[in-house]
């Protein structure tokens, strides 16, 4: 593995070790980061590490320990939903009814 894959597999370590994780997930995270490691001579090991990385990117930013009231206003959730664009609308509504 070249060096600057292995300084930037030590960053994501410590990235995911500083982050306000929830602690299982810290734990899973970190077993996939140790497991990319041994994938160094794998011609897997770019797209492998290209797609955790962007997924630490995603965890490690997420609001794990804040909270918001919930809304249940419906007049507010319809507002809302007016004001964003319509293919957003239809992404997220084709997401929900994929098959898994």
């Amino acid at each position: 593995m070249p060096n600057n894959f292995a300084q930037e597999i030590v960053d994501l370590g410590k990235k995911i070790s500083e982050a306000s994780l929830p602690p299982k997930l810290a734990e899973e995270t970190l077993v996939r980061l140790n497991q990319l490691t041994r994938l160094s001579d794998s011609p897997h090991f770019l797209p492998e590490f290209d797609r955790l990385r962007a997924y630490i990117d995603w965890i490690t930013i997420l609001p794990w320990q804040s909270r918001t009231q919930d809304n249940l206003d419906l007049s507010h959730a319809t507002s809302v939903l007016e004001s964003v664009p319509q293919f957003f609308v239809l992404w997220v509504w084709l997401e929900l009814v994929k098959p898994q």
